[in-house]
């Protein structure tokens, strides 16, 4: 069966292709031979801190997202910056913005990409880096907001964690709440239906293993379909973690956003959220309003570092 990507986690920051020359790029290799590729924009010498940017789930480079690193890797001071690819991903896949499905997509990103890859990436990543940068701040969108709340539940070394427009406890919550928001009143019933049968055999492993459904396999929509990302927030009860959530998002399951903010009571993590803007941060003029945003995540994190 095929579902379109709207059902899932959009890519939250989308923008032209330009030259970023001054970034490094490096590789490290997986258990299973094949290389992790990422990139350090190393923008002071002295540098102590590194700000991870993690992406959503589109099939792109991140090195090749500007808007990521122009936005959301620019609001603190005196920070590296490091951008990890998925699986099967290099800055030589070409960039795309607003696409349904690319016919280009590295079939072993569809086939091996899933949170844990990423999760053990990262990890295996800012392990090499440690030494250099004893401070590590997270920031990540959409699916991104996911992975931020699952590597903090795996490393103790976070010095902060910003999860933006995450949705909701359970992912296939923020798929129904989409195509309730998407599809013809005539056929939700049976697209919810569809995508429920779906949804219970991917859960429990009943996809083949060279099954592509919306750019993704057999192992990213069962762990996706499985985590419980109430429970994962739980386990951090350390580091300071900043969620924030747009409420004219229809990606993403709001109600169970609500529901989320209120579960969750612990004095590490604090939940904003704005009613007028949209998944990518676009409100009802037609703008994009991410310095509201960042002016949030700066005052936030100011406090933090105290």
């Amino acid at each position: 069966m095929r579902i379109s990507s709207l059902l899932l986690f959009s890519a939250l920051l989308t923008q032209p292709v330009m030259s970023y020359a001054d970034i490094s790029t490096h590789q490290l290799t997986r258990k299973d031979g094949s290389e992790i590729h990422y990139y350090i924009d190393k923008r002071g010498e002295q540098n102590k801190t590194l700000l991870v940017l993690l992406q959503g789930s589109d099939c792109n480079s991140i090195k090749d997202n500007t808007f990521i690193q122009e936005t959301f890797g620019q609001w603190l001071p005196d920070s590296d910056v490091l951008m990890v690819e998925k699986y099967g991903i290099t800055a030589q896949l070409p960039y795309l913005k607003n696409y349904d499905q690319r016919k280009d997509c590295p079939l072993e990103y569809m086939l091996k990409d899933n949170p844990t890859q990423r999760t053990d990436d990262y990890s295996a990543v800012l392990d090499k880096l440690s030494t250099d940068y004893p401070n590590v701040v997270l920031v990540g969108g959409s699916e991104g907001a996911t992975m931020v709340h699952l590597i903090i539940a795996q490393r103790k070394d976070i010095k902060a964690g910003i999860a933006l427009n995450g949705g909701g406890r359970f992912f296939i919550d923020d798929v129904l709440y989409n195509i309730r928001h998407t599809t013809p009143a005539e056929y939700v019933k049976e697209a919810t239906e569809s995508f429920q049968q779906f949804a219970n055999a991917a859960k429990n492993s009943q996809m083949d293993d060279d099954q592509i459904v919306s750019e993704h396999g057999k192992y990213w929509w069962q762990q996706f379909l499985s985590i419980d990302l109430q429970q994962v927030i739980k386990k951090n009860t350390y580091t300071p973690t900043l969620i924030i959530q747009t409420l004219n998002d229809i990606n993403v399951d709001v109600d169970a956003f609500y529901q989320l903010n209120r579960n969750i009571q612990q004095p590490n993590i604090q939940f904003i959220s704005y009613d007028k803007l949209d998944h990518g941060f676009y409100g009802d003029d037609g703008l994009h309003h991410t310095d509201e945003i960042i002016s949030a995540i700066q005052q936030w994190y100011t406090k933090q570092a105290k």
